[in-house]
């Protein structure tokens, strides 16, 4: 099977898992859902755990997407995310991660990122200490370097 059949299933699944949780937190009757909920299209269970955790201990929406992702990176999802996944023509792995305050709707991201593994959380500090929304290559490296993160 080709990969172009793929995406209409994974639409149909999503579109099909979306009306099972309008139904189960009373969205389609207008009521708001006194639920937090993670959702994760892809079957990464660790991050999909990581984020919920950090939801009901406390942690914002952000930081449960930020750990969530994370915890992917840590693990190398698929082999395609993070350090060591999916190298460019040069043989190099470069991190791209974006990642958005749905409150404030800020986004950070960073892209062509190079010997950094958080990429993920270099997104969250673009936020936090910029005006930005996205550093690319060196400027994303100083930008690392600049908030402490481990080469």
């Amino acid at each position: 099977m080709g990969q172009h059949n793929l995406l209409p299933r994974r639409s149909l699944l999503l579109y099909l898992l979306l009306q099972a949780l309008r139904a189960i937190c009373g969205l389609s009757s207008g009521g708001a859902s006194p639920l937090p909920l993670v959702l994760n299209i892809c079957a990464f269970w660790k991050a999909t755990e990581t984020a919920w955790n950090t939801l009901h201990s406390g942690g914002s929406e952000l930081d449960a997407v930020e750990k969530g992702c994370g915890q992917c990176e840590i693990e190398q999802c698929d082999g395609s995310v993070g350090y060591g996944g999916s190298p460019d023509e040069h043989g190099e792995t470069t991190l791209d991660a974006m990642i958005m305050d749905g409150n404030t709707m800020k986004v950070g991201a960073v892209a062509d990122l190079r010997r950094i593994k958080n990429a993920i959380g270099v997104a969250r500090k673009v936020i936090e200490h910029t005006r930005h929304t996205l550093l690319v290559g060196e400027t994303a490296s100083f930008f690392c370097r600049k908030h402490g993160f481990p080469k």
